[in-house]
């Protein structure tokens, strides 16, 4: 009986350790050279909602977006980390990115085409025709 309660906590203390420990799915970069800009912290500071609402930076509810190499994102809240994950690449080339956070999250729930209308300014659209809604970031570093 003592060997069969040391095994399962030892396999729920594995099971937790997988868990939470952070994975590498990509072995190697996700964005051309075009899009590397894309690497750094960015807090949000305008959002247009389907050409009827304007919001201010409070709207997201997130104090910084995190983007590291290799498509790992992060997002921060004033109390510390809200939630995280990995971008997957649905479209890139030289001149157009359209990616999805994963796992969808309360403010990336879609495909998004990024624009950089300079180093330190992406914008995040819905990858739709008809939507009139975009995400304005600046970068912080």
């Amino acid at each position: 009986m003592k060997k069969v309660v040391i095994v399962i906590i030892s396999l729920l203390i594995l099971i937790t350790l997988l868990l939470y420990c952070e994975r590498d799915d990509y072995k190697t970069e996700i964005f051309n050279d075009t899009f590397k800009i894309i690497y750094g912290e960015w807090k949000h500071i305008e959002s247009h909602v389907r050409h009827v609402i304007h919001f201010s930076q409070d709207t997201l509810f997130f104090d910084k977006l995190i983007i590291k190499p290799i498509g790992k994102f992060y997002i921060y809240t004033n109390e510390g980390l809200f939630y995280n994950g990995k971008i997957i690449i649905k479209n890139q080339t030289d001149t157009k990115l359209i990616v999805e956070f994963n796992p969808p999250g309360p403010f990336f729930q879609e495909e998004f085409f990024i624009r950089f209308q300079s180093n330190d300014t992406m914008l995040l659209d819905p990858n739709c025709l008809d939507c009139l809604t975009y995400y304005a970031f600046a970068r912080i570093k």
